[in-house]
C-alpha cells in the first residue's frame, strides 16, 4: 500500500516529521522528490494520486487555503480512495475542513493515523480475491496456523491438478 501525503509546501517541517514517522514504520509513501523537473506538476500529481491507495491530509491553515491540496483531496475523494485527516494545526477545527470531509473521523494523534494506515495495509483488496484465496483466508482465520497433514492444502493441490501422491512436506 502506498500513501500520498497532501500538504502545503509552506508546512515542510510538519511534512518531514510525518514522513519520518511513516518511514520508521516501514509504510510506503509517494515521495515528492521523485518528481521530474521540467514536466507538468499537474500530470505528475495526477499519476501519484492514481498509484497511491490512500491519502493523509496534513490539515493546517496553509493546506486548507491551498488550491493544490484541495484538488488532491477532491481527486482522492472522487476516486473513492481512503482519505485520512490529520489535524496538525491546533487552530484548525472540523468546520474548517472541506464540506465532504466534515463529519468524518479525523484525529490530532499521529499514532492513530499510522495505525489506520497499517490496518488498511492488512486488508486484502476484493478485486484480487479468487475462490481459492477466499477459502484459504477463511482457513487461516479459523485455525490461525498450519497443521500437518494439511488436508486443505492437499485438496487445493489436487483440485489444481497436482498429483495426489504428493507428501505433506511437498505441499
Amino acid at each position: 500500500m502506498s500513501i500520498f501525503v497532501s500538504h502545503s509546501q509552506q508546512d515542510e517541517a510538519v511534512y518531514s516529521n510525518f514522513c519520518l514517522a511513516l518511514d520508521g514504520k516501514g509504510i510506503e509513501r509517494w515521495d515528492q522528490q521523485t518528481m521530474a523537473v521540467g514536466q507538468s506538476l499537474a500530470d505528475q500529481l495526477r499519476e501519484a494520486i492514481r498509484v497511491c491507495d490512500a491519502c493523509v491530509f496534513l490539515a493546517t491553515r496553509r493546506s486548507i487555503d491551498s488550491r493544490w491540496c484541495m484538488a488532491e483531496l477532491g481527486a482522492f475523494w472522487g476516486a473513492g480512495k481512503h482519505v485520512m485527516i490529520f489535524l496538525t494545526d491546533p487552530e484548525i477545527s472540523e468546520t474548517q475542513l472541506p464540506t465532504q470531509f466534515q463529519g468524518n473521523l479525523w484525529t490530532r494523534d499521529a499514532r492513530r493515523i499510522l495505525e489506520s494506515i497499517q490496518a488498511l495495509s492488512s486488508k486484502v483488496p476484493d478485486d484480487i480475491l479468487t475462490p481459492d484465496l477466499i477459502l484459504l483466508l477463511r482457513y487461516l482465520e479459523r485455525d490461525n496456523l498450519w497443521i500437518l497433514p494439511d488436508f486443505y492444502g492437499r485438496g487445493l493441490a489436487v483440485a489444481n491438478g497436482v498429483s495426489n501422491e504428493m507428501g505433506n512436506a511437498e505441499l
